[in-house]
């Protein structure tokens, strides 16, 4: 879906209404794969599957990293170190308003 829409954006002069249709189209496209890999994680972890890749990471710079993600919103204070899978914490996504 994903795909077909892209080629479209590049292939064809839109107007509007279509260029938004096609914004969304790729908006949507987007959040149904993040959904499909969290869902993804969840089916390994509950079939015994995950296998995360751990390492030391700071919980400060975790929550600075988490509120950059979101509008108006800041982490501040101080971090602890703790082992986890900081790259199953880290989501891209789209920009939060607070």
């Amino acid at each position: 879906m994903h795909g077909f829409a892209r080629t479209i954006e590049r292939t064809q002069e839109l107007e509007e209404p279509l260029a938004r249709y096609v914004e969304m189209i790729n908006a949507a496209a987007a959040q149904m794969t993040e959904l499909l890999e969290i869902l993804s994680a969840a089916a390994r972890i509950e079939d015994g599957r995950y296998e995360p890749v751990v390492a030391e990471a700071d919980t400060l710079e975790l929550a600075r990293a988490a509120a950059a993600r979101v509008d108006g919103v800041a982490a501040a204070g101080g971090g602890a170190a703790v082992t986890t899978d900081a790259s199953a914490l880290e989501r891209p996504g789209r920009r939060l308003e607070a």
